[in-house]
């Protein structure tokens, strides 16, 4: 059993996941929210690996089961917290 938890930082959470796209205070508030899974210690907010590759791996099921309209070649999704994927 691998007990290694890898906790990533926001700058590794927004260029790994986010390709560089969010501010601080974006990403911060969408861990404040419950949109992306994040854990508290000691004041500092940080991103568990394993978590957030389960959340993004489950919402890209989601996102290609779910309710989308396309809207000038772009799809718009209805997943809360996804705007638009393209």
């Amino acid at each position: 059993m691998n007990n290694n938890v890898k906790l990533l930082s926001w700058q590794e959470v927004n260029t790994r996941f986010f390709g560089d796209k969010l501010s601080y205070q974006a990403l911060m508030y969408k861990a404040r929210r419950g949109y992306i899974p994040s854990i508290k210690l000691g004041g500092r907010t940080f991103f568990e690996e394993s978590a957030l590759e389960d959340f993004f791996r489950s919402k890209s099921i989601l996102m290609a089961t779910a309710d989308v309209s396309t809207k000038n070649d772009r799809i718009i999704s209805k997943v809360p917290g996804i705007k638009k994927i393209a």
